[in-house]
């Protein structure tokens, strides 16, 4: 990230008298409700992965899961939330407030 040191060597510490101007920057505001829906995702696959096959609870979050993808749409924030609602269906009401 700040070059090679002056000696060469990869292995030196970087040379800490080495300014550089920042032309621009993005400031970008995370949308929760898309994390939290990736987390409630990659928590149905584990179950999917882990739980021994053929089992009910692995197959309700495989559905569960399958149903999360027909749902979703890229540019629809709605579709979110309908996801984030098939997954509650699975791990309970109100299961987020239980942490």
């Amino acid at each position: 990230m700040f070059g090679v040191p002056l000696t060469g060597d990869t292995i030196d510490p970087p040379d800490m008298n080495r300014y550089f101007r920042l032309a621009s920057a993005d400031l970008v505001v995370p949308n929760q409700e898309a994390w939290q829906l990736l987390w409630d995702f990659t928590t149905l696959r584990e179950l999917v992965d882990t739980l021994p096959g053929n089992t009910p609870l692995q197959n309700k979050a495989l559905v569960a899961a399958n149903e999360i993808m027909n749902v979703f749409n890229r540019g629809d924030p709605r579709g979110i939330r309908e996801a984030r609602k098939i997954a509650e269906g699975l791990f309970g009401e109100g299961w987020e407030g239980k942490r």
